[in-house]
């Protein structure tokens, strides 16, 4: 089965003197279906990655280049979202957001009342094992000043 192109771009490549041993010019132009970010991506990761490596060999690098850009665009080749699919992603995200707060509130509501619930006990336990009849007690325990 064919799959559809939904990518492309054009690589605009500058031979300046000194290549192979000096890196060319490049210039991605005519991208299409591709986010800014992949653009980014693409000259850091691939382009100017494989093109430093070849000039320290002092090697031609645009073949393979070319065919490395290639091989990228097709693991990039995603169909680009309608506007609908784009909005029930986006209300997934938020609802997704919503939970994990939820989520967080819940737990830090469980840690207070078990902090309380902690603490409470041990003023329990200090009040029963407290001094016995007879003693004045402390006043900010007993409410008694002494």
């Amino acid at each position: 089965s064919q799959q559809g192109l939904f990518v492309s771009m054009v690589l605009f490549v500058q031979y300046v003197r000194g290549y192979p041993c000096v890196v060319p010019i490049t210039e991605i132009r005519e991208a299409e279906g591709l986010r800014p970010d992949q653009l980014k991506s693409l000259k850091k990761d691939v382009i100017n990655k494989q093109l430093n490596q070849y000039a320290e060999r002092c090697e031609q690098a645009i073949f393979d280049l070319t065919a490395s850009v290639q091989e990228w665009l097709l693991e990039h080749n995603e169909r680009p979202l309608s506007l609908r699919e784009k909005m029930l992603q986006r209300q997934e995200q938020e609802e997704e957001e919503r939970r994990r707060q939820e989520e967080m509130e819940a737990e830090a509501t469980k840690r207070e009342r078990i902090r309380i619930e902690h603490e409470i006990r041990a003023r329990e336990e200090s009040n029963a094992s407290g001094p016995g009849p007879g003693a004045q007690g402390d006043w900010l325990t007993s409410g008694k000043a002494g």
